[in-house]
């Protein structure tokens, strides 16, 4: 399996390389990309000037934001993203122009498309499921990988996570409890089940690496983000979708389950459930429980949220007052297994979100 899978990392390799960006900076966005910077460095809180900003962690900062799990850069990556842009990014930003986000962006969206298809591949060879192994679950906590050999080593004991989580969880949510004799059954993988569990994978990898295709509009959110931040956490830019979502927010007009949730690794999280509210009523999930897809109503078909930006998936959480959406929900590494499907009646309890964790 491994000349096969190299040989397809080169391929596509070589046929990222040479790409640039297909965003270029708008008349709009160098007026509000000008504006953040002024407004910043006069009217924040702080009085720091931009001077004062270390235009390395605005990069570093960046390459976290689009690869939170640092699933797809490498450490060299990284740092040559600093080395290149990090002596002008001040002049960037001054002058509005976002080529720097615009640029990086490009050549991650050319890394998910590489490790998509890699990863699509290896799902059409045998697995070793036996193998004993660990994969740190809190990834944005990690280091990048130091080179291509760790990335491809910590891929594929992704994949061979991920294969474990979809055999059991289809076991689980299918046929339950099972007991024998007073125990639970031992489970029993088929070549059908690893399969139809290879099957579910691939669609899964092939929603993420459409979920991380950005808009412009989002790459520039992301990469002003990037930069607000350095001067608070709370400090950050919307673009006109965030923006109009956010007045969707407060006025209520969409109404949510009662919870937190935060974005960890690319799951969709509870971290708190609100006293009262429609999930804690309905008693079927804890916080840390990541959610998994989302169906609408009785019978809507359940749509996979696992790699979807954390506004997004609570776009597709939230809806009009009284209405039903249904849960898939994995827990937590200590809790006891279980992948239990639930559902919920939306009510004036809104779902909040966090951003993502600071990675220190």
């Amino acid at each position: 399996m491994r000349p096969l899978l190299t040989s397809l990392l080169v391929l596509l390799t070589a046929l990222a390389q040479g790409q640039g960006s297909a965003f270029t900076t708008t008349e709009g966005m160098q007026k509000e990309a000008k504006a953040t910077v002024v407004l910043l460095e006069r009217l924040h809180i702080s009085k720091r000037e931009m001077t004062s900003i270390d235009m390395s962690e605005v990069i570093r900062t960046y390459c976290e934001n689009l690869d939170g799990a640092k699933m797809y850069f490498t450490e060299p990556e990284v740092e040559e993203f600093v080395n290149r842009y990090a002596k002008t990014l001040d002049l960037y930003l001054q002058r509005g122009n976002l080529t720097p986000g615009f640029e990086i962006y490009a050549s991650f969206k050319h890394k998910v498309q590489l490790r998509t298809e890699v990863a699509l591949a290896a799902l059409d060879q045998p697995i070793d499921l036996a193998k004993e192994d660990q994969f740190p679950l809190e990834r944005r906590k990690a280091k990048w990988p130091a080179d291509a050999a760790e990335a491809d080593a910590l891929w594929a004991k992704r994949l061979r996570l991920d294969m474990l989580g979809e055999v059991l969880g289809e076991d689980r949510t299918t046929a339950g409890a099972r007991k024998a004799n007073g125990k639970a059954a031992e489970l029993v993988v088929t070549p059908e089940k690893l399969k139809a569990a290879a099957a579910r994978l691939k669609k899964r990898y092939d929603k993420v690496r459409t979920y991380l295709n950005f808009d412009q509009a989002e790459v520039e959110e992301l990469f002003l983000n990037s930069y607000s931040t350095q001067y608070d956490p709370h400090s950050i830019f919307f673009s006109q979708q965030s923006l109009e979502e956010f007045e969707i927010a407060m006025r209520n007009s969409l109404v949510g389950i009662g919870a937190t949730l935060a974005d960890e690794d690319g799951y969709c999280t509870i971290k708190d459930l609100l006293p009262g509210g429609p999930l804690d009523l309905s008693g079927q999930v804890k916080p840390g429980d990541k959610i998994i897809s989302v169906g609408q109503d009785e019978a809507g078909e359940m749509e996979d949220i696992v790699g979807m930006r954390l506004n997004k998936a609570i776009g597709k959480i939230r809806g009009k007052q009284g209405t039903t959406v249904r849960l898939l929900v994995d827990p937590p590494p200590a809790a006891v297994a279980r992948r239990s499907p639930s559902s919920a009646t939306r009510s004036s309890w809104s779902g909040r979100w966090l951003p993502p964790a600071p990675s220190n």
